[in-house]
């Protein structure tokens, strides 16, 4: 029969690390979710100021917002014509940046026509390319801390 033996020092550290990863799990994670909503937001403000469309200089980039509560965040554009603009209208739809989010198709659908008018408008994604790029981030500074925390 083989014994292990754990140094006592070694034990320490573990659970310090361990207290040090449940602390981020409690507190970090929700302050780095409400940073990636607000990063979301001024991300896509930017992202509208750069844009050659008309609706880029108003109403559309002073109605994003964001915001936190508790464990959740949200970030919103609430002009009823962002998402048309984001996904395009008829055959040139382009769903790429919400799909790669795992939003499903159908979250897209509901912003359909009914096909009276043939209107073909490309998309100029606005709000979905920000978010993702937002996204990647927090999940590089997670990773950051819990290396660090993980090295200590």
């Amino acid at each position: 029969m083989t014994s292990l033996k754990i140094n006592k020092v070694d034990m320490s550290n573990l659970k310090r690390k361990m207290a040090q990863l449940e602390d981020l799990s409690k507190k970090g994670l929700t302050n780095e979710i409400g940073k990636t909503a607000s990063l979301s937001s001024a991300r896509i403000k930017k992202t509208l100021a750069s844009t050659p469309f008309k609706h880029s200089r108003g109403g559309l980039k002073q109605a994003t917002n964001f915001g936190k509560s508790g464990k959740t965040a949200y970030i919103e554009t609430s002009k009823h014509y962002a998402p048309y603009i984001e996904f395009g209208l008829g055959k040139d739809v382009n769903l790429n940046d919400m799909l790669q989010l795992g939003i499903p198709p159908s979250y897209a659908m509901q912003f359909k026509g009914r096909g009276i008018k043939e209107i073909d408008r490309a998309a100029k994604p606005f709000f979905f390319p920000s978010i993702r790029v937002e996204y990647r981030k927090l999940f590089d500074r997670l990773k950051k801390r819990i290396n660090k925390i993980i090295k200590r």
